[in-house]
């Protein structure tokens, strides 16, 4: 698991991987697989390891919908804090790997560089370079800097191997934070509890103003009728990301009363907003006014400078050998979904409709994205590499296809794309929020939320760095409240 190449396989297998079908598709007309890590680390550990952040102006957008201390600013210092960053060697600076050392950080946890040989050399720096001769971009820009509008070669998130490329190992949250806090013969530790699956928040019945949280249900997830019971002295905090976040709130009492009831859970506390937010790439939406805002907002981002497209060329990892492809996605999509709860049952799979491509603006975009995708591979620098078409094809999509052509071509071979969030959303409760800038559930005393539901809309980025920060953040204000108690 830790094999940097691994990311493929792990998503392939499903051992490690939630696997979360979608409900079918109003476009396409099927069931698409939303991938997600069900091991310790997440995600983090079976991902792609990518590792860039989105623009300055989308933070800045965050802390403008109501969410003061969330610009760029403050966002990036808690970013660098989690990364502790190996600059490109020599062989790779030679290769084209660079960096700003103002962008980065170099003291936190997560390792983060270039596998060494960046390689295939030759067929990525044509990519970057065809990319830019198509859109007329610079290169060599630190996608960690604020402005992420280049042509340029990744950081992972990996402690580099120097020479040796096989030492190179993946670092997730469980290797980074998790696993130097279990339990040793000296320490007593962190208790992690393997192989089990939290139901449900319990509720200090007594309570007689905001709902307090009294500890978390659990079942073995091999045999659920073993169950028990964890009690919260301070606070329970919430980080099963995008998808099993609102799941568990949900099933815990928390959300729209009318889903709630569909499904014969009584509400404890009314908040609309929970699963009702971006799956792949959206916001919050609960509230016409605060979509209105979160609308205008992205508008704006549309409208600068921040990336709205993304194009990779990727290898020998996902193709056989010779073959060379590419893929690209919609990086600011505007379609709306919704995370429901399928029954009571804590390990019934929810119903997740992400509405993918529902929204003109989000097909418009992606079929120019295919046409574009098209025009970098006929380059002259990546033509003289790739020299055949072998998907699609120009007999399935011909070479002077129209935008209509275009369009049904990425209607039918679409996927998802596995960056989720928005479906708790931190945003004011009047805009259709979930929870305030201190990460708390609006309504509860003591239930904070810290993963990537909270992000109220999308960002030009893969989303790793983001998240760290956001853990950061949420780190350094329960840290601050358990103080405050003591």
């Amino acid at each position: 698991m830790n094999s940097p190449n691994l990311d493929v396989e792990l998503t392939l297998t499903g051992a490690f991987d939630w696997k979360w079908p979608t409900v079918a598709q109003t476009v396409g007309g099927q069931s698409k697989t939303i991938s997600g890590g069900k091991v310790l680390g997440g995600s983090s550990s079976i991902n792609g390891m990518e590792w860039s952040r989105g623009s300055q102006e989308q933070y800045d957008a965050i802390a403008a919908l109501g969410n003061p201390g969330w610009g760029w600013t403050d966002f990036q210092s808690s970013m660098k804090k989690a990364e502790r960053f190996s600059p490109p060697d020599a062989e790779d600076a030679s290769r084209g790997a660079s960096f700003d050392p103002l962008a980065r950080g170099f003291n936190g946890l997560v390792g983060i560089g270039w596998p060494t040989p960046y390689q295939p050399y030759k067929l990525f720096q044509g990519f970057v370079a065809a990319c830019a001769e198509v859109f007329g971009i610079a290169t060599g820009k630190d996608l960690c800097g604020g402005d992420p509008n280049s042509a340029t070669q990744n950081s992972f998130s990996l402690n580099q191997g120097g020479s040796n490329a096989s030492a190179a190992v993946r670092t997730s949250s469980a290797t980074a934070y998790l696993y130097p806090t279990l339990p040793t013969s000296q320490n007593p530790g962190l208790t992690v509890l393997t192989g089990t699956q939290a139901t449900r928040i319990l509720w200090d019945t007594s309570s007689t103003g905001e709902a307090v949280a009294s500890g978390v249900a659990f079942a073995n997830v091999l045999l659920p009728i073993l169950t028990g019971q964890v009690t919260a002295t301070k606070e329970v905090i919430v980080c099963g990301g995008a998808i099993m976040s609102p799941h568990f709130l949900m099933l815990s009492g928390v959300g729209d009363p009318k889903d709630l009831n569909a499904v014969g859970i009584p509400t404890v506390v009314n908040s609309p907003g929970i699963g009702k937010g971006a799956i792949v790439d959206r916001g919050a939406w609960t509230d016409v006014d605060g979509l209105e805002t979160i609308f205008l907002a992205q508008a704006d981002i549309i409208n600068g400078s921040s990336p709205v497209a993304e194009f990779e060329q990727y290898g020998t990892a996902l193709l056989p050998p010779d073959l060379v492809g590419g893929i690209t996605w919609n990086l600011l999509p505007q379609t709306r979904g919704t995370v429901k709860l399928a029954s009571a049952d804590p390990f019934a799979y929810p119903l997740i409709d992400p509405a993918y491509l529902d929204a003109d603006f989000d097909l418009t975009i992606q079929t120019a994205c295919a046409r574009a995708l098209r025009k970098i591979f006929k380059t002259p620098v990546m033509s003289g590499i790739a020299a055949i078409e072998v998907s699609p094809g120009e007999f399935s999509l011909p070479a002077d296809a129209t935008d209509a052509q275009y369009a049904e071509y990425v209607k039918a071979n679409y996927r998802p794309v596995y960056h989720p969030l928005g479906t708790v959303a931190m945003m004011p409760q009047a805009m259709g929020g979930s929870v305030g800038p201190d990460l708390k559930l609006y309504g509860v005393s003591n239930v904070r939320v810290v993963d990537a539901s909270i992000l109220p809309f999308q960002l030009s980025a893969h989303l790793s760095s983001t998240i760290y920060g956001v853990a950061e953040k949420g780190a350094k204000m329960i840290l601050a409240d358990a103080q405050a108690l003591t």
